[in-house]
Order: structure tokens, then C-alpha cells, then sequence
């Protein structure tokens, strides 16, 4: 994938899912948007890398956003307000705290939900620690003949999974 491609993918994310910053970001000059490319390509890929294939961490991260942008429109708004509008101020103000609120609890629920995940890897990869430490010596001689009956140095330096199902291999016929 191109860079420019990235860039157009995370584009079209924050138009879709941060409107407010999308049209802060289309109102600047070229030279402005060409310093906030590396950010937003940056935060893109983040996003993508953080949440891979978990729906739940998508979900989460994704409300973030929506929050992060309703608080970017909120402030803007906060900002224009003209002296003398006391009580516009303080609504938005309040707004502002609500929504504040809202983005730290969702990043502490994030958080959360990400250590119990971890958790329950580590907890999987003790018991496939255990296993393997209880047949250590099996699983040494297994790898020692795999690398004896090896063909190609490739195939030596291969690793393989301990305990993992090794699919049949495919049978050359240009031999």
C-alpha cells in the first residue's frame, strides 16, 4: 500500500468518524495540512494497530474518537463565545466536563477490557510454558531429528510451534 493511499484511507476515516476535525483539517492551507499529514497518518495507524481484529477494542477506541471529537467541537465553540455571554460560557463549559468525563472513563474501560485480554493470553501461554517444560526433553529430540532429516538449511532454521499440529507437507514432483 502507498503512502498516499494510507493517507487517503485515514482521511476518509476521520471524515467518517471526526467530522469536526476532518473540516478543521480541510479548512487549513496546504502548507498547514502537509504538517498535520505525519500526525494523522500516525494516529491511523495506531488506531489500526491497536485494534486489529478485537470488534470490542474497535468499538472502545472508536467512541473515543467520537468523544475526542465532540470535545474538539465543543472547545471551538467554547472559543468563539463573545465576552459578555456569561451563561453561554458556563453551558458549554458544562458540556465540556461531561464529555471530558465520558472520554477518560471510556480510556479506563479501554484499559481494562486490553489487561483482562492480556491476561488470559498470559494465562494460555503458562500452561503451554508448563506443558513444554514438562516434555522438554521430548520436544528437544523431536526438533533434534526434524533437523537431522531436514533437506535445506532453510528447513533447519525453521522454528516450529511446540505442541503445534504441523500440516502435511506438500509433495514435489519437479525431484
Amino acid at each position: 500500500m502507498s503512502r498516499e493511499s494510507d493517507f487517503e484511507q485515514a482521511i476518509e476515516f476521520f471524515r467518517v468518524h471526526s467530522p469536526q476535525r476532518y473540516a478543521a483539517f480541510m479548512a487549513m492551507t496546504d502548507e498547514q495540512k502537509e504538517k498535520a499529514r505525519p500526525a494523522i497518518l500516525s494516529r491511523h495507524h495506531t488506531f489500526n494497530w491497536l485494534t486489529g481484529d478485537n470488534a470490542n477494542l474497535r468499538a472502545l477506541k472508536l467512541r473515543q474518537v467520537k468523544l475526542e471529537d465532540d470535545i474538539f467541537g465543543i472547545k471551538k465553540r467554547l472559543d468563539a463565545v463573545p465576552e459578555g455571554l456569561a451563561n453561554k460560557k458556563n453551558e458549554l463549559q458544562e458540556e465540556l466536563r461531561r464529555k471530558v468525563t465520558e472520554l477518560v472513563e471510556a480510556r479506563i474501560k479501554e484499559r481494562t477490557d486490553r489487561i483482562e485480554h492480556l491476561e488470559g493470553l498470559l494465562k494460555v501461554e503458562k500452561v503451554k510454558l508448563e506443558t513444554d517444560l514438562k516434555q522438554k526433553d521430548k520436544l528437544i529430540e523431536s526438533r533434534y531429528q526434524e533437523v537431522l532429516a531436514a533437506n535445506d538449511l532453510a528447513a533447519q532454521h525453521r522454528p516450529k510451534a511446540p505442541n503445534a499440529e504441523r500440516p502435511p507437507r506438500p509433495v514435489r514432483r519437479d525431484r
